[in-house]
């Protein structure tokens, strides 16, 4: 089932990845939620277990359906808008997963570079392993107006700050720095 981000046009429901890459709403589509309608309970093929097992490692493969059903629906293609939010409150494990269960969907590369830790969300991030990598990033669109953002160091105090202007130019992001933005929208590492 997925919800497009105009709320005046009713939820459509797809049955498969194919459906919903081929869909012309693809690109006004806020979310996506996939179900499992299958035989009996879950029993995850080798393939499934694999993405169940990057997405939350230790769980056992045949408790994870609603692993695999999240990492499912991130593959679906979703707007710019929609994005942020959506990769945004993910982990980077099930990115991780949704990036290896579709790596040719048309957002494939986008997913990848959430995965990587080369994009970010509003909210706060550190410069580590598991969380952004080091280097330039800067703000992929102009913000509405309101964006803030700061750059901690690794002992707490204030590197830098700023708003749109400032964002949009770059900032260094260094080991065990901490970016937290705010109404900002997508960060991104500069090549």
């Amino acid at each position: 089932m997925c919800s497009n981000l105009n709320e005046a046009v009713p939820d459509v429901t797809y049955t498969s990845l194919t459906e919903v890459w081929a869909s012309t709403e693809y690109v006004r589509l806020a979310s996506c939620t996939a179900s499992y309608e299958g035989p009996g309970p879950f029993e995850p093929t080798e393939d499934e277990a694999k993405i169940i097992s990057i997405a939350e490692p230790g769980i056992s493969p045949s408790d994870g359906l609603e692993t695999y059903l999240t990492a499912l629906a991130l593959c679906t293609r979703v707007s710019d808008e929609a994005a942020s939010g959506l990769f945004g409150r993910n982990s980077r494990q099930m990115l991780l997963a949704a990036s290896e269960l579709c790596p040719r969907a048309p957002q494939g590369k986008i997913i990848g570079l959430w995965a990587s830790g080369e994009r970010a969300a509003d909210g706060e991030y550190a410069v580590e392993d598991g969380g952004l990598v080091p280097g330039k990033f800067h703000l992929r669109k102009t913000p509405p107006d309101g964006c803030t953002w700061s750059v901690a160091g690794s002992d707490g105090s204030q590197k830098a700050a700023g708003g749109a202007a400032e964002g949009q130019s770059g900032i260094v992001l260094e080991e065990k720095d901490v970016l937290t933005s705010d109404k900002c929208g997508i960060w991104e590492k500069m090549e």
